[in-house]
């Protein structure tokens, strides 16, 4: 039994090697055509470097990104060309310039959120194609499948003695009762595809690996967290197109063997129409053999990872897919629009990072009000990770161990966090980007410098809940833009809304008896498998949040006992609540009354007679 099970599941994978294979190849020459043949059918030709970009999309089947590429290559041509050499000589005609910028910003912003946010909806569609099959199903129709054999056996394997009416009934079951497995068998071995890295670098890592031991670790993120993506399903293809064609097939294939058996019997004992139909027997035995491979491989999602696949697995990670997401997109339209380094500009007027502040700032007035908090978060956590090593605390993040609920005492409490301690992750500027071609760290991340051209060095204290920083703009009245502006900005009145955000994995609250109960409360947000970072955050007093809310942060799971060094210096011990008090202490949380106040003196745009 057991072996005619290890066969079984053999065999489900290996035929869903051959439809992914076919797949691929029908993928392929799709990709080709559409670039080769695209401009005879009317499709804008957006010149060589643009469509080998939207071929290597297609062929990884990005096909929501390659149609973004497409519609917004002459988009991106004229944003890469707003540099200080081409750009507006006087305020007025750079601020019509500015509109024309803005725009087409904000367009491809709000494309490349929308694809990413596509991408965890197919997730969550896949789950639910997942839990809609039955595994009835496809038993039921190989037995039905198997009679039709036996009957086929039974009458000495000659079609033209077989009763079309069977045919007829397969025709009508098989592909109805189907569709779902084979739509989601297909949606995982394309989801290995999509997550699996083939990159040259891999390939020679796994090959020569002591050779390029010093390089192994470039990826390595990206793939740990592809890896996350292929367990949650993020980003399944949509293949209900593609099943619909390939059940319809299968119904009209059941008809041609139909038409088969009833005109067998009719062809004449002659050479000539022998000749004339002589492709039946060959087609007919084909579509069988077809057929028992598609029931075969309908067998597939039952036994690989996607049928374990709960909602909630992917609710867990799914925001911080999101973001991963989101950034590596930005990233590379960043890189795109990026400015030759040759530019040697110090002036306001020609400040050669204008494009990249704008498409920043774009970026944060996409964003709504969660996923502003929670890219804070992100980042806060991300910064637990070595870049340049491939580490989390001396593990390399492709062999991390299991995490676990330590509890620290007082020698090893955490201290706050503090920019100038980690200027690798927190003051990389954006100049160096291609410095290192082995760092990994995302490009969006990195910081700006100021209109004159110099970098912020990071001097300021311990890290706060409002001093967070999401990014470099310098639109505002400051370089950077922290939690409080959006804050403020978003008239968020309750701390709450960031303790409930959608990155958050769990959250905890603690008090310190030491320091009259003084409210610390813990999130945890998971990066990946086995990568769970807790953040904490201290309150001003009691339960009040405000400018003092120290923010410290551990790429370990939450303890009931956590030891931080308060603002005197000294390691307090924070408790944490019962289970039963724990809803009215999150509910006292509230911030510290001024600490959001606004100014409302606000500036005004400068104008002219030609406004009015």
């Amino acid at each position: 039994m057991q072996c005619a099970t290890v066969v079984c599941m053999v065999g489900a994978v290996a035929i869903s090697a051959v439809f992914a294979t076919l797949f691929l190849a029908l993928n392929s020459i799709y990709a080709i055509s559409i670039v080769v043949l695209g401009p005879a059918f009317g499709s804008p030709w957006v010149g060589w470097d643009h469509e080998l970009v939207i071929l290597g999309m297609l062929l990884r089947m990005e096909f929501r990104r390659a149609e973004f590429h497409r519609s917004h290559a002459a988009a991106l041509n004229t944003l890469a060309g707003k540099h200080p050499a081409t750009a507006a000589a006087t305020p007025k005609a750079w601020e019509r310039e500015k509109k024309e910028i803005d725009a087409l910003l904000r367009e491809i912003v709000q494309a490349q959120n929308a694809a990413v946010r596509e991408q965890i909806q197919r997730g969550e569609a896949i789950i639910e194609t997942k839990d809609s099959m039955s595994l009835s199903s496809v038993v039921v129709s190989s037995i039905a499948f198997g009679a039709f054999l036996v009957y086929l056996w039974h009458e000495g394997h000659v079609a033209g003695d077989i009763n079309s009416k069977f045919h007829d009934a397969l025709a009508i079951i098989l592909p109805y009762l189907l569709h779902e497995e084979i739509e989601t068998g297909l949606a995982q071995v394309l989801l290995w595809y999509k997550w699996t890295p083939f990159t040259v670098d891999a390939i020679i890592a796994s090959t020569f690996g002591s050779i390029v031991t010093r390089h192994r670790h470039r990826g390595a993120f990206e793939a740990q967290v592809n890896k996350q993506c292929l367990r949650v399903g993020v980003g399944a293809p949509d293949m209900t197109a593609f099943t619909s064609f390939l059940t319809s097939a299968w119904t009209l294939l059941f008809l041609v063997q139909g038409y088969i058996v009833e005109k067998k019997p009719t062809i004449k004992d002659d050479a000539a129409a022998l000749a004339r139909f002589a492709w039946m027997d060959p087609t007919y035995w084909a579509i069988v053999v077809y057929s028992a491979l598609l029931i075969l491989f309908c067998f597939f999602p039952f036994v690989c990872g996607i049928s374990t696949l709960k909602k909630k697995d992917l609710e867990s990670v799914g925001a911080s897919c999101r973001i991963h997401l989101f950034l590596k997109r930005m990233s590379k339209t960043q890189t795109y629009l990026l400015p030759s380094s040759s530019s040697d500009t110090t002036t306001t007027t020609d400040d050669r990072f204008r494009v990249i502040r704008h498409l920043r700032y774009q970026t944060l007035l996409d964003m709504s009000t969660d996923e502003a908090i929670s890219y804070a978060l992100y980042v806060v956590a991300l910064s637990t990770y070595d870049f340049k090593e491939g580490k989390v605390v001396g593990a390399d993040v492709w062999n991390l161990p299991k995490q676990s609920q330590a509890r620290m005492c007082g020698t090893a409490a955490l201290r706050p966090i503090v920019k100038k301690d980690n200027p690798k992750f927190w003051a990389k500027p954006l100049d160096e980007f291609a410095t290192d071609k082995y760092d990994e760290f995302p490009a969006f991340l990195m910081r700006l410098p100021k209109l004159n051209g110099e970098y912020v060095q990071a001097s300021d204290g311990y890290m706060t809940l409002f001093s967070m920083p999401l990014m470099d703009t310098s639109m505002g009245k400051h370089e950077t833009t922290t939690l409080w502006d959006i804050l403020v900005e978003r008239n968020v009145t309750d701390p709450n809304a960031i303790f409930d955000s959608s990155i958050v994995q769990e959250k905890k609250i603690y008090a310190a008896p030491a320091l009259n109960h003084v409210v610390c409360v813990g999130l945890e947000v998971k990066l990946m498998a086995d990568y769970t970072v807790s953040i904490y955050i201290v309150a001003d007093s009691k339960s009040e949040f405000g400018d003092d809310a120290a923010v410290f942060v551990a790429a370990m799971e939450s303890p009931s006992v956590v030891w931080l060094h308060h603002r005197d210096g000294t390691a307090t011990e924070f408790i944490e609540v019962v289970d039963e008090d724990q809803l009215r202490a999150f509910a006292s949380c509230k911030f510290k009354e001024g600490a959001l106040d606004v100014n409302r003196d606000f500036s005004l745009k400068e104008t002219t007679d030609d406004d009015s």
